[in-house]
């Protein structure tokens, strides 16, 4: 008779190998030639059974779904946990079918170990471009729905609300093959190219090295998920790339973004164009009209104006100065340029561009050396300059030159020279 002993070792042995191995009181069914293990059917939601309701708040947009509201689409529920490899493993299959069919399956991820915290459930997420509904089972009243004691478990619903697809632990090689044949037999494929019912950019006639950005506008046409989408800024200093981010209503990807760039790209400037690429899953792309914007023919009123120009002097060691101008620019409608230049003889150097500092704009602090920066002989030159070549250049004195005084040590040596001159002048009337 075999010894309690080698029975208790065999099981220990055998259990894991066919579960998979455990955490956090859940079993992670493995894959192995390309068989599922774990598959524990204990509760009684399975193929061609009506999916029981249930609510779900996303971790971070805090937003409560109910399953019932997804009622025409297809649903794939995935019970998980950011410590469970296999549900890892699921992840690219899923991000996949979801790129694909965005329109038309709803995708629930539901973290079944209430232990782990939102923000690490959060942070799991973004690395893994989980762009679907994910919240946590708090309360275990999910997974006593449906958990099998065994992770991942996943349900797909049909827009029915039946079960049509049932799966304890990934199946590699199949488990998308077979999610994508259910769906896709109601469901065509995509066929389309993306189409452009709108695109423009706004407040191109403000360019300023002030407020070097734009506002891009777009309507697009797509039935399925765009993968990339993304606008090309053109100017006579090179290419800007930008990718833009969109908002789906009502079948259309709407897209209203602020763009920047570095004020180098707009100085000298010409004209700016730009264009739009979208691609979609299926690889069908479309490139709309490109958007020209000539700004050569804005118009300024007149030249750049400034007022309230001040100019603060610091000694910051035994060598060196901080030198801070502040200035208020009245009009930057097509500013180009706007700089202050610090200089004493012929030595100069260029403080960096006005940046915006309490609703006003200020040139950059410069620490210059001791020998330039002899307050009463240091200049400080603005130059602003707009787009029609109007210029405009103010010269500042950093600091008057000071009153030349006396130090006591030279009153001491008049005092000196004073007293001795009544000592001799008494010593020459005693002789007389």
């Amino acid at each position: 008779m075999i010894r309690k002993e080698t029975v208790f070792l065999i099981a220990l042995i055998l259990v894991p190998t066919l579960l998979g191995s455990t955490n956090n009181e859940f079993t992670s069914a493995l894959e192995t030639n390309s068989s599922s293990f774990g598959d524990v059917r204990s509760n009684s939601v399975n193929e061609n059974s009506i999916a029981p309701d249930f609510n779900i708040t996303d971790i971070d947009s805090d937003v409560t779904y109910s399953l019932s509201q997804f009622l025409g689409n297809y649903v794939l529920i995935d019970l998980w946990a950011t410590w469970c490899t296999p549900c890892e493993i699921s992840l690219p299959s899923i991000r996949q079918l979801y790129g694909m069919y965005a329109n038309n399956l709803t995708v629930i991820s539901v973290d079944v170990d209430n232990s782990e915290t939102a923000v690490g459930v959060s942070n799991f997420r973004e690395d893994h471009k989980m762009d679907w509904i994910v919240g946590i089972d708090y309360d275990e009243s999910i997974d006593a729905l449906y958990g099998t004691g065994a992770i991942p478990t996943f349900y797909l619903l049909n827009t029915t609300g039946h079960v049509v697809y049932f799966s304890v632990g990934i199946d590699v090689d199949n488990f998308y093959n077979d999610l994508y044949t259910i769906i896709s037999a109601d469901i065509p494929e995509d066929v389309t190219t993306p189409s452009f019912n709108e695109f423009y950019v706004t407040n191109s006639s403000e360019l300023s090295i002030f407020y070097p950005r734009v506002r891009v506008i777009a309507n697009i046409s797509e039935e399925n998920h765009l993968t990339t989408l993304r606008v090309t800024m053109n100017s006579n200093q090179g290419t800007i790339v930008t990718p833009l981010r969109y908002e789906k209503v009502n079948g259309y990807c709407l897209v209203n973004q602020v763009i920047s760039y570095d004020i180098d790209f707009i100085y000298p400037l010409e004209n700016m164009s730009y264009s739009i690429y979208a691609l979609d899953f299926w690889s069908h792309s479309n490139t709309s009209e490109t958007v020209v914007v000539n700004v050569t023919h804005y118009v300024d009123t007149g030249p750049p104006t400034y007022s309230n120009v001040t100019v603060s002097y610091e000694e910051i060691s035994d060598s060196r100065f901080n030198v801070t101008v502040y200035a208020i620019i009245n009009e930057d409608l097509m500013l180009t340029r706007a700089y202050v230049q610090l200089k004493r003889g012929t030595t100069s150097i260029v403080v960096a561009f006005f940046k915006e500092f309490n609703s006003t704009f200020m040139a950059a602090s410069a620490a210059v050396l001791y020998n330039m920066a002899l307050p009463y002989e240091l200049i400080a030159k603005m130059v602003l300059e707009d787009i029609g070549g109007n210029e405009v250049i103010a010269e500042f004195t950093v600091a008057e030159e000071p009153e030349t005084s006396k130090t006591s040590f030279e009153y001491w040596i008049v005092f000196v020279c004073l007293f001795s001159s009544i000592v001799i002048l008494r010593e020459f009337r005693k002789r007389d």
